[in-house]
């Protein structure tokens, strides 16, 4: 890692969560799918010169020589990012007829992002208003890094960026990690091993392999928004039911999601198991760009708890404790570190082999606040991040904050959930976060 403020440009190997996103990356592939990226959406209010968004594009990669570079995954040794003579100026520009997502589709069918241009900035010219959208190869940077870097182009005046705060700019495991010895990570990723496996004990049935006779088709998207009034009246509600929990309720409604659509399929595991990423930014740092500096929790939800909301709470709330007693977060940081040496086929079958090919039942994440009112002088009416939705388990639910609203956004594809089927389970899954809807017990 490198830890002056201003980043390098020499080469640096990938960390554990970063190698993380390359294997999945490989396996989209393998499957014919589009890279392994993400977005993080802007919606204008109004129109951006695309000129001077090209300047403030080439500011950024003046100032910071890590936008100039690319990924190596040499036959033998660990992946790296390497200095790239980079030709392209690393803007899009798109006309959009339709929602912003489905050009974000789009986008995600194909390699739009890859080892060579690890990021793009894409304008969406809409009929009246613009949007843009940072578009990462997920190894890149995480939703907390893809903020800073929107957050820093849109700053300052005229084509002159703000200048970033004094901090690292790459983070890529937590400095904990760092300050332990061989013996001691090792310690730690066998703890996080034998926790893993303690799941393994029941199987686990996720969408993808429900429907694992159809073809997965295209990646898709459906949003839930609540407006202002309506966050605030949800917030209240998660407070009576959950008091500070939010994540926990989300997780639950999601859950109840998936059992219904795997219910309709004839299947009903006893449990689902739930990872939710935990970012590692120290509070009040500003300044990171780069690395995937995040850890992954793992939950556990019973199908009979999941018709009980408080009882569902009360179980992960359990299980956070554990974590943080146990140290798993940490935990989980040195196994990925440990294994990031591995061939991509094998680190994919390691993971895969305790649950029968399964990764997990679905993947839930909770970014947080997006901090982004304005961009060039421009209000910035919406905002939210888009990841690219993992082939198994096929369904991710991810939550967004922006400007007092909150929005949910369903991930899937279209040869496992038919559109009438993903409209209907982004209905449930409103329904399920403001504490309404049938019981799935």
């Amino acid at each position: 890692m490198f830890r002056s403020a201003k980043s390098s440009g020499a080469s640096i190997a990938l960390g554990g969560a970063d190698v993380f996103h390359l294997v999945g990356d490989r396996r989209m592939r393998a499957e014919h799918l589009g890279s392994n990226q993400c977005a993080l959406v802007v919606q204008l209010d109004g129109r951006i010169n695309p000129d001077k968004l090209r300047r403030r594009i080439a500011t950024a990669c003046a100032r910071e020589p890590h936008f100039r570079t690319k990924l190596q995954s040499p036959l033998l040794g660990s992946p790296f990012w390497a200095p790239s003579t980079r030709t392209s100026d690393g803007l899009s520009i798109v006309d959009v007829h339709q929602d912003n997502l489905f050009a974000i589709e789009e986008f995600f069918s194909r390699l739009f992002t890859n080892d060579d241009d690890p990021w793009r900035v894409a304008l969406l010219r809409g009929p009246t208003r613009d949007a843009l959208a940072f578009v990462w190869f997920h190894p890149f940077t995480d939703a907390k890094g893809a903020q800073r870097i929107m957050r820093w182009l849109g700053s300052g005046t005229d084509d002159d960026l703000a200048p970033l705060p004094n901090d690292q700019r790459l983070r890529v495991r937590p400095e904990a990690l760092d300050a332990l010895d061989r013996d001691a990570r090792i310690s730690l990723a066998r703890k996080y091993n034998e926790h893993i496996l303690g799941f393994a004990k029941r199987p686990i049935v996720s969408l993808r392999g429900a429907c694992s006779d159809k073809p997965l088709g295209k990646m898709r998207f459906q949003r839930v928004v609540f407006d202002p009034a309506q966050t605030q009246a949800l917030d209240k509600s998660i407070r009576q039911r959950a008091k500070l929990a939010e994540s926990a309720v989300m997780i639950v409604s999601a859950a109840r999601v998936l059992d219904q659509a795997l219910r309709r399929r004839g299947f009903a595991p006893t449990h689902q198991m739930i990872p939710v990423p935990l970012s590692l930014d120290p509070k009040g740092e500003s300044g990171r760009l780069f690395g995937n500096h995040l850890t992954m929790m793992m939950f556990s939800l019973e199908q009979s708890d999941l018709g009980d909301e408080r009882r569902a709470i009360a179980s992960l709330a359990e299980q956070q404790r554990c974590i943080v007693r146990d140290k798993l977060d940490l935990a989980m940081s040195a196994a990925l570190e440990l294994v990031r040496v591995l061939p991509p086929r094998l680190y994919h079958g390691l993971a895969t082999l305790p649950f029968g090919g399964e990764l997990s039942s679905l993947i839930f994440s909770n970014p947080g606040q997006i901090a982004l009112d304005d961009f060039a002088g421009i209000p910035v009416l919406d905002a939210y991040a888009v990841p690219s939705v993992v082939p198994r388990p096929g369904l991710e639910v991810i939550a967004n904050r922006h400007r007092g609203g909150l929005s949910l956004l369903l991930g899937y594809f279209d040869g496992l959930v038919s559109q009438t089927e993903a409209r209907a389970m982004a209905d449930e899954l409103r329904a399920f976060v403001r504490g309404e809807g049938p019981s799935a017990a």
